[in-house]
């Protein structure tokens, strides 16, 4: 237990693991928008799915397109850390 007052964190805990078999998830994010200018949504999903695939997962994202916003998404994606490692898939409007 951690005194009070006190910050600490397990590491241990906290490092990227697989599944016991060695194996990893596919997994997809699904979200109407991922346009940074709505709000809190698309940010946490881009960070969890790197984060998940951080951990060695396949992740990848799925939301709707919007030609007059498309470079601005863009920009938020690349703006991210290893954002090569997710994939983005977008629907037509």
């Amino acid at each position: 237990m951690i005194p009070p007052g006190k910050v600490g964190h397990n590491r241990a805990a906290l490092a990227p693991q697989l599944l016991v078999d060695g194996s990893s998830l596919n997994i997809l994010h699904v979200i109407p928008s991922l346009d940074p200018v709505t709000g809190g949504p698309p940010p946490v999903v881009a960070q969890l799915a790197l984060a998940q695939a951080a951990m060695g997962n396949q992740v990848a994202t799925l939301s709707y397109g919007c030609p007059p916003y498309q470079a601005r998404i863009d920009e938020f994606l690349q703006s991210m850390r290893d954002h090569a490692r997710v994939t983005h898939h977008f629907l037509p409007p």
